[in-house]
């Protein structure tokens, strides 16, 4: 997985957005992987299957304080795993 530094910042139309990459990503039901990516954005986070995806597959909108709590909680889930794997 690439991790994207703040300066590659895309700014799409008048909205500003922070790609970054995720690792192997399928839907439910399919063997079908995507190179799909999460974008940063005003509203929220957004989750697209491919960089030429028109439309996101999934929204996340949400006030800087909820979006913190979500990555904080993901971030102590992390912790958890690596914890457990020991």
């Amino acid at each position: 997985m690439r991790r994207v530094a703040f300066e590659t910042v895309a700014n799409v139309g008048s909205t500003v957005t922070q790609p970054i990459d995720l690792p192997s990503v399928h839907m439910a039901g399919s063997d079908a992987h995507f190179a799909a990516h999460l974008d940063v954005g005003p509203h929220g986070f957004a989750v697209y299957l491919s960089r030429e995806a028109e439309y996101p597959v999934l929204d996340i909108d949400g006030t800087d304080v909820q979006l913190q709590q979500v990555v904080d909680q993901l971030q102590a889930a992390l912790i958890a795993r690596r914890t457990l794997a020991r």
